[in-house]
């Protein structure tokens, strides 16, 4: 988890010079980090039921985890749009309200490969600032969840996971 944090904060520094190869290297931190602890942390999570209640509790963590995904997925898209509408308004501020067509609470209008053929060099300039720095700050509101889980592990038991053999073993003496 410490290594999927790090990625996380990494991915905060981003801007629009950021390489391509960069991002990649932030994304395979992030991926090893979450990669790592995926299946551990979902076999600690159902370790200390019984055999009998252990498909379920397997499902209900899949199901939770999935229910987590969308919420979250949901709050830091509207974290983003805000940053970025935000700064856009910031950026042009006294420009937009009379040019026709120019939206800048539909930033996916404003993006879109044919409006962006239409816009000024230094205007897409100032358009991909805004949304570097608002996918960077966004990353950096990740961190609190990323913090959150590091503590969570860090209060979960050291419990040795139950082996299956000796399960079955004590199930047949019964």
């Amino acid at each position: 988890m410490l290594l999927f944090a790090a990625g996380i904060g990494l991915f905060g520094t981003i801007d629009e010079q950021t390489t391509r190869l960069v991002v990649t290297l932030y994304m395979i931190i992030v991926g090893l980090g979450m990669g790592a602890s995926f299946s551990v942390l979902g076999m600690a999570a159902i370790h200390h039921f019984s055999e009998a209640e252990r498909g379920a509790a397997s499902s209900t963590n899949s199901f939770v985890r999935s229910l987590g995904m969308t919420v979250g997925i949901t709050v830091f898209g509207i974290i983003q749009r805000n940053l970025f509408t935000d700064q856009l308004a910031e950026q042009f501020h006294g420009m937009a309200q009379g040019a026709p067509g120019a939206n800048i609470h539909d930033p996916r209008a404003m993006l879109s490969p044919e409006a962006r053929a239409h816009i000024p060099a230094p205007v897409l300039d100032r358009l991909t600032e805004a949304l570097a720095s608002s996918i960077a700050d966004t990353f950096l509101w990740a961190l609190i969840p990323a913090a959150l889980t590091i503590v969570c592990v860090l209060l979960m038991s050291n419990d040795r996971l139950a082996s299956w053999t000796g399960a079955r073993e004590r199930a047949s003496e019964k």
